[in-house]
């Protein structure tokens, strides 16, 4: 890099230290009226007769000030005279409004808000914006208002370090505006944790609300001050463990997880709410914790997650499958994160009738036989169901009066023929005898049934005591289709059923060649025209298929920082529980050039394994391309139901590319380069807070005024990822750093906060101090790298 030549000295920067432990919560100001909420007036020695105040109101203040709360009505607070009355444009004495104290890091029995560490500040601000630098000092404050025309008086909100009362930063509106017009200050975490970097934890501080200033625009108002510590801030999701369930067999449980992230200090009760189709004490047994706001679990002290059993409760009567929703209530003493729902499913016992199970492949042109359910008079329906994989010719699965291709006495046929690629419904029973062609009921818009494709096939017979009827179908190839009851890919009446059977009929599969196969054919038959009874015996069909989802286990990861990886979790629950191999896929702005390992094709489960974990190691370069985002998707097939969206893991570019990317798009110069030709390098830019492409902008280190051995000069809080030091030397050809000896000659360079900008840039003197020897000169270098 660069060096820069100047007197006095940058001392080691400190390390930002982030407290170990928090307390959860937020505070908010919102000043009702006559209620300064335990802020105190400060008193200037020094000031006028008139005794100006702050007071929390809900008028207008009469004659000439009208402004209006942000959130509707009155209730801020507003510089005025003694007696609450409008006097704003009068010269008075300075007046200071501070908050109670509190810590930034650390502890501090002392401290007004306790163990409360705010991560984040923000406040509203009406009126005059005063001027753009804010006191360094709280003894910098005049003792008597400054006109404020031109906009020079202090009018805005300091944070004060307590112990020397020095403000770390200020803030201050940026135009001059009453009536509705607030403004909002924010002070993130990034911005509190720079000004404060080179304090020691347990450091007590305040909020100031100052007014310094009278005549044109010298007055202020500030409502709905609030902090907030993002990070003890507890975040409270749900999420489905078993997710499916069913009144037959052995599998009677479901169950949830609750998770928290955050503050595990304390033990904390979540609310949440029973919806869906299932019934308490009905469909699943009664759940534990039900009080007059709703169901209660509670993670105890220390702990991270809490699982719910919800158990099923077997009946005898045929129901459609039914549902369970599990969803977080919002309450105090957490966050409501997402997910905030987790579905559960209930199926039903299976539906009375005759099952045919066929295991493994099967040839083209097997016929298998089923009990005759059609006699005369008969209602119900006859669902049939087959899978397929798909090569040439037609494909097609169907029910026959007899074990051959032929449809003389009726028939019914889902597939494709050789004349059509799309999938449809064949009616033999209005059409008997009759070419495919002519047979052909086809969709709108058609799934084309395409070589190579893996297709579920499902048919319904629904046959009325009158021998007419209706036809259903069901295509599903793992991307296009339907798989659901409610929803069929095709339906199609019939007026004429079934003539001349016997004892049996049969289900069809059948295909034009050998490399087409078949397997988990199967049907059912139903009596009656009980709808849930249908949808029970559609369902008894489906084979059991686990629930893949998707978590980041490490959702934010960057080039530079101690997090150089993304990482996420595919999970499964249900059964099987055999080993899996899951194909993936992955989407977002960031490509795998972005990592340095390839993306994994497949999640490999071994039998009994819940989750494989994917890594994926950032890569550092030196493009400049901002934050990019990551996803991995499940491949959607029949073999496993899949979520409906999947979480997003962000790659952080490190922060000098993602400054250059912002301030000068498009560019492919480096650190070392000088956009602007300001003889101030990119990173050097960086570095200050100064603009790369406005060289008048630049603000070079600079002797501190009235002192001989101190160097001046800005440093930006963006600026995390460079490595910052004053360097000392005698003869501009040997450099040391602060706290090394040259000979006996031994120089430390302290630092010391002299302000901070609206923008957070801050000002810093560093100071030079030489012992154990003498010299005539001494010589400062700035030096900047990126690492």
């Amino acid at each position: 890099m660069k060096p820069i030549l100047a007197i006095a000295a940058l001392g080691v920067l400190h390390p930002v230290f982030l407290p170990s432990a928090f307390a959860a919560g937020q505070t908010v100001y919102a000043f009702p009226a006559g209620d300064l909420s335990q802020w105190t007036q400060v008193t200037i020695p020094g000031g006028t007769s008139l005794d100006r105040k702050f007071f929390a109101t809900a008028s207008n203040f009469g004659n000439r000030i009208s402004w209006t709360d942000p959130a509707g009505s009155v209730a801020g607070l507003v510089v005025t005279s003694a007696d609450n009355a409008d006097s704003r444009d009068g010269a008075h004495n300075s007046a200071v409004l501070r908050s109670p104290n509190f810590v930034l890091k650390g502890s501090n029995a002392a401290a007004e808000l306790g163990t409360f560490s705010p991560t984040d500040i923000n406040f509203k601000l009406l009126a005059g914006k005063g001027a753009a630098a804010g006191p360094a000092n709280f003894s910098n404050i005049p003792a008597n208002s400054v006109n404020n025309a031109g906009d020079v008086a202090y009018l805005g909100v300091g944070l004060r370090r307590v112990s020397d009362g020095a403000y770390l930063l200020w803030g201050r509106r940026t135009s001059n505006a009453q009536s509705t017009s607030w403004e909002t200050v924010t002070w993130n975490e990034t911005t509190l944790t720079n000004a404060i970097a080179s304090d020691a934890p347990g450091t007590l501080y305040t909020l100031d609300l100052v007014d310094a200033a009278h005549g044109s625009w010298g007055w202020l108002a500030m409502d709905s001050l609030t902090m907030t510590d993002t990070h003890s801030t507890t975040n409270v999701s749900v999420r489905p463990l078993d997710i499916t369930g069913a009144e037959s067999g052995s599998d009677h449980d479901l169950s949830v997880r609750f998770t928290r992230t955050g503050n595990l200090a304390n033990a904390v009760p979540i609310t949440f709410s029973l919806t869906g189709t299932a019934g308490e004490s009905v469909d699943y047994q009664q759940i534990p914790g039900y009080g007059e706001t709703g169901y209660t679990i509670t993670l105890p002290a220390g702990v991270a997650t809490v699982d719910l059993p919800v158990h099923i409760i077997p009946n005898g009567s045929p129901e459609i499958d039914r549902s369970l929703q599990v969803n977080i209530v919002p309450a105090s003493g957490y966050e409501v994160a997402t997910p905030s729902t987790a579905q559960l499913w209930i199926s039903d016992l299976p539906a009375t009738g005759g099952l045919v199970t066929v295991s493994g492949p099967l040839n083209t042109g097997t016929y298998l036989p089923i009990p005759n359910p059609f006699t005369t008079g008969a209602q119900g329906s006859l669902f049939f169901y087959g899978e397929a994989n798909y090569a040439s010719s037609y494909l097609v699965l169907g029910v026959r009066g007899v074990p051959l291709d032929n449809s003389s006495n009726g028939g019914v046929d889902i597939g494709r023929n050789n004349g059509s690629a799309g999938a449809a419904i064949f009616d033999y029973l209005d059409n008997k005898g009759v070419g495919s062609g002519t047979a052909r009921v086809a969709a709108s818009p058609e799934i084309p049934i395409s070589a190579g494709g893996h297709y579920t096939l499902i048919g319904e017979i629904e046959m009325h005591a009158d021998n007419t009827g209706v036809l259903r179908a069901w295509i599903w190839n793992g991307a296009q289709g339907t798989y659901d009851f409610a929803t069929p890919y095709l339906v199609n009446s019939f007026t004429s059923g079934f003539t001349g059977l016997g004892e049996q009929i049969y289900l069809r599969l059948d295909a034009g060649g050998p490399a087409n196969t078949w397997t988990n054919a199967r049907a059912i038959w139903v009596a009656g025209a009980d709808p849930s009874a249908r949808e029970a015996a559609f369902h008894s069909l489906t084979p059991a298929r686990p629930f893949l989802q998707v978590d980041a286990s490490v959702p934010v990861g960057g080039e530079f920082g101690q997090t150089n990886q993304v990482a996420f979790n595919v999970v499964r629950s249900g059964l099987p529980n055999g080993s899996l191999e899951v194909p993936l896929n992955f989407f977002g702005s960031a490509t795998p050039a972005d990592f340095s390992v390839e993306f994994p094709t497949t999640a490999l489960f071994d039998a009994g394994q819940s989750s494989v974990q994917c890594g994926l190691p950032i890569a550092s370069d030196d493009l400049y391309e901002g934050n990019e985002d990551i996803a991995i998707g499940i491949e959607n097939t029949m073999a496993w139901l899949v979520p409906t969206s999947y979480p997003v893991a962000t790659v952080n570019d490190r922060p000098f590319q993602g400054w250059m990317a912002s301030m000068l798009p498009g560019s492919t110069q480096g650190p070392e380069d000088d956009f602007d030709n300001d003889h101030w390098s990119n990173v050097l830019e960086y570095f200050s807070g100064t603009l790369p492409s406005d060289a008048a902008s630049l603000t070079s280190p600079y002797p501190a005024p009235g002192q001989p051995s101190a160097l001046r000069f800005l440093r930006s809080p963006l600026a995390t990822d460079v490595d910052a030091k004053v360097l000392w030397s005698t003869d501009l050809t040997t450099w040391k750093q602060s706290g090394e000896s040259n000979g006996a000659l031994t120089v430390n360079i302290t630092e010391s906060l002299v302000g901070t900008s609206e923008t957070g840039v801050q000002t810093i003197d560093a100071t030079a101090q030489a012992t154990g020897g003498e010299t005539n000169k001494l010589f400062l270098r700035l030096d900047v790298q990126l690492p």
